[in-house]
């Protein structure tokens, strides 16, 4: 087993009792999750580098890692946590802790660990040197770029795991239904305007979410997506059953019509900022009316 992290380090990344067996955490299995993203030798370089936002990005992916081989080592720990807590041994008077007590440990370090790569992916794509080297960024739409950007409109409990399986919906949404009313002029004239460029994110979003409801890989929490979750009767969370996503779906088409329609009226109304919308409208007429050569 690599370790990445040594056993005294361990400690300033994730907590836990002095009397801890570390060795019952794999961390090939949490920093593998990270080179998926980021790759050792980036990791390597971030950890050596002088910089500090850097050494942050290093500091964030490392906390991440470790609360993964945590989650992931869970099956292999299980045996050694208690009711008292977490134990090295068993003791006579003490007995192990119920399935549903480590399950809801496993969830809470795992919203930690998805934090902190969520953080770190942020804090690189500010970065050019860094952003440039990182794969993930090729893969992105130019507009909804990191789990957060995507996370500050509907909540995807900022899960990158979540926010790479709706990128090919994120695509689709912006070449099916963004570009058929904004062409790449006007697109580039609405990202510079900041307001225009939050109605373009969030429809974005919007559409990409009324794709997904339709997908049975996806699951609507109440106010989240996941791609995995197991409902108990105890936990808060509702899951929407099939009908409810229908609709959650409908109302999601609906806000990001009116928030593209909010983009097309501003052009409309400010055609002078936007020679690109007397095109569009040209060219959408012709489309319309049946003459010309539609561009799109």
């Amino acid at each position: 087993m690599d370790y990445f992290i040594t056993k005294e380090d361990i400690p300033n990344y994730l907590k836990l009792p002095s009397t801890f067996d570390f060795d019952l955490v794999d961390q090939d299995l949490g920093f593998g999750k990270i080179f998926d993203i980021f790759s050792k030798e980036i990791y390597l370089n971030l950890k050596y580098d002088f910089d500090a936002s850097k050494k942050e990005i290093f500091r964030l992916l490392t906390k991440a890692a470790i609360h993964y081989s945590f989650v992931m080592s869970l099956p292999r720990i299980k045996v050694q946590i208690t009711s008292y807590g977490i134990q090295e041994f068993v003791q006579e008077k003490m007995k192990s802790s119920s399935w549903w007590d480590v399950r809801d440990l496993g969830l809470s370090l795992l919203k930690i660990a998805d934090k902190n790569l969520s953080d770190s992916i942020s804090k690189a794509y500010q970065i050019d040197d860094v952003r440039n080297q990182i794969p993930f960024f090729t893969k992105v739409t130019g507009i909804i770029n990191t789990p957060s950007d995507f996370e500050s409109i509907y909540s995807i409990n900022n899960s990158p795991d979540v926010f790479l399986m709706i990128q090919p919906l994120l695509q689709q949404s912006l070449d099916t239904k963004i570009k058929k009313q904004i062409n790449e002029d006007c697109l580039l004239l609405v990202k510079g305007n900041d307001q225009l460029n939050i109605y373009l994110k969030k429809s974005l979003v919007y559409y990409s979410l009324y794709y997904a409801s339709s997908f049975p890989g996806f699951i609507f929490l109440q106010g989240a997506i996941a791609i995995q979750y197991d409902e108990l009767p105890w936990q808060k969370s509702i899951v929407l059953d099939e009908r409810s996503k229908t609709n959650a779906g409908n109302n999601f088409l609906k806000l990001a019509d009116e928030n593209l329609k909010n983009i097309t009226d501003f052009m409309k109304q400010n055609s002078t900022q936007f020679p690109c919308y007397n095109i569009l409208s040209d060219e959408m007429q012709m489309r319309n009316t049946g003459f010309g050569i539609s561009l799109f």
